[in-house]
């Protein structure tokens, strides 16, 4: 969940950028009163408000547009800039917009959504979730100078305010008009001279995405971990849980007897219990990391490594194109490959990193900083799978498969093992030593034979996801996996209707 507003009837609307809806609630109860997805116009939204007239706007952080729904019905959309962001009216009825992650400037805006965009700051420090203060003033986030910053609109002034060093997701102000902000768990009053803080009301969760004040003395708080509803005695009731929703990547792992399935979902990592699919662990990850510090970034695909888990990311700038080697148990960094190439997938391989590089239509085996070509000239290298001496990567543009390494040695030129797959993702040997692949493009789980190439359908009907839902990300988008257990169960992800398979045949 991310950006939150609420209407005169105390009505709750939820942005879910990667959920691709805005979702209406019971304030209240958190009951679900409409969802307004892709049918209606909504596709990435960010952040959300309600203008003067009751229409709703929000921000399409991937397309770059910004949307109003009229209280007719009617949808109008203007493109703006990729990484259209924060959005807020001001009393007078002004639309402003910023951009982050893809992007960074502040824009005034036409609320009918006719007039072009007038850019009121360039570069002002990717600003985030913003109010309007009762002096006329914007208060915003920086979130590349951790602090709160003050924006004259009219004057097209920026002064920071204080020196709080904190990764900082919003703020608002609330009916008694003082400002309130979210960061790293906690909901902060500040003075809006000094920033100085004044009272601090912990969450119970290390993150949170954005909040609305709902009444004098309350706050609802959105986040991937939910929905909170947060008194200013420090109160703290749940109203929806988080949970899965960007499926991606998968892997199986032991943990003692148990068989333990490990879920990529870009804003967290999650640990399952195979056998009865409850929620073990949830590993959170980071798009803006701080200085320095070596956090998991935004999972998209992950495999099983001796040590733990490798994962990919390539989603957001901020988050770089990273593959990662991290600690399930402890939850560290365990090594790091900044992979400029946009790295769709990695496998461990013979205690080295193997990255099916798109940008570079290669797949490079990494060893500290030292990069091998073992595969190029490809359209869209995907899907990865490998035996302790024998490597295999799947092209989702070609359909084809290939064999890159036998008995330990690279293959040159790689072996075809099969061809004809409609936009194959990910792979997996079986105990056979057969690959499992899905193909997207059929929405199926294949069986590949990998001596004799002969393909047979192990199941059909999958709800997996759709390639290519944004202009520039590659068309294996949020990557369908595939994992085996040592059981012989077999897990794929199904990012379409945001569910995990199991499999046994």
């Amino acid at each position: 969940m991310n950006g939150i507003t609420k209407d005169a009837a105390g009505r709750l609307y939820i942005a879910s950028a990667f959920g691709r809806e805005i979702v209406i609630l019971n304030a209240p109860d958190g009951a679900f009163i409409e969802r307004l997805g892709p049918a209606q116009g909504v596709l990435f939204p960010d952040d959300v408000v309600l203008g003067p007239d009751g229409s709703l706007y929000w921000t399409d952080i991937v397309f770059g547009q910004v949307g109003r729904r009229a209280p007719d019905g009617t949808v109008t959309k203007q493109f703006v800039a990729l990484g259209v962001n924060p959005i807020t009216f001001s009393a007078d009825g002004r639309l402003l917009v910023g951009l982050a992650l893809l992007g960074d400037a502040l824009w005034e805006l036409d609320p009918q959504l006719q007039e072009p965009p007038r850019l009121v700051l360039d570069a002002p420090g990717q600003l985030n979730a913003f109010s309007f203060g009762p002096d006329g003033k914007l208060y915003s986030p920086s979130n590349t100078r951790r602090t709160l910053v003050r924006i004259d609109v009219d004057a097209q002034t920026l002064t920071p305010i204080g020196a709080l060093n904190r990764s900082i997701s919003a703020v608002k102000f609330d009916a008694a008009q003082q400002l309130w902000l979210h960061s790293e768990g906690e909901l902060l009053r500040v003075n809006r001279e000094t920033g100085a803080i004044e009272q601090t009301i912990a969450l119970g969760w290390e993150r949170a995405d954005n909040f609305v004040p709902v009444a004098e003395d309350r706050f609802f708080v959105s986040g991937p971990d939910g929905l909170l509803e947060v008194t200013m005695d420090g109160t703290i009731r749940q109203i929806r849980p988080g949970g899965m929703r960007n499926p991606g990547g998968l892997a199986v792992v032991r943990d003692g007897d148990k068989e333990v399935l490990v879920v990529a979902d870009l804003q967290s990592m999650y640990e399952f219990d195979a056998a009865t699919g409850a929620l073990l662990e949830t590993h959170q990850s980071n798009f803006m990391p701080p200085p320095g510090v070596s956090t998991l970034l935004g999972p998209m695909t992950v495999s099983a490594s001796p040590v733990g888990v490798v994962v990919t990311t390539w989603i957001f700038p901020s988050a770089g194109n990273n593959v990662q080697e991290y600690d399930l148990a402890t939850g560290s960094v365990l090594r790091q490959v900044i992979a400029t190439n946009t790295p769709i997938n990695a496998i461990e391989f013979q205690g080295k990193l193997v990255v099916a590089e798109i940008a570079s239509g290669s797949v490079a085996q990494f060893s500290g900083d030292e990069r091998t070509v073992l595969a190029s000239g490809l359209f869209v290298p995907a899907g990865l799978a490998a035996s302790a001496d024998a490597l295999y990567l799947g092209d989702w543009a070609s359909g084809l498969i290939f064999q890159l390494a036998t008995a330990g040695a690279p293959l040159n030129p790689p072996r075809i093992v099969t061809a004809g797959l409609k936009h194959p993702e990910g792979m997996a040997l079986d105990a056979n030593g057969n690959l499992l692949v899905v193909e997207t493009g059929r929405r199926s789980l294949v069986r590949v034979n990998t001596t004799t190439g002969q393909i047979a359908t192990v199941a059909a009907g999958l709800d997996l996801g759709p390639p290519v839902p944004a202009p520039g990300f590659p068309p294996t988008y949020m990557f369908d996996g595939v994992a085996v257990a040592p059981s012989g169960a077999i897990y794929v992800t199904g990012y379409e209707a945001n569910v995990i398979y199991r499999i046994t045949d």
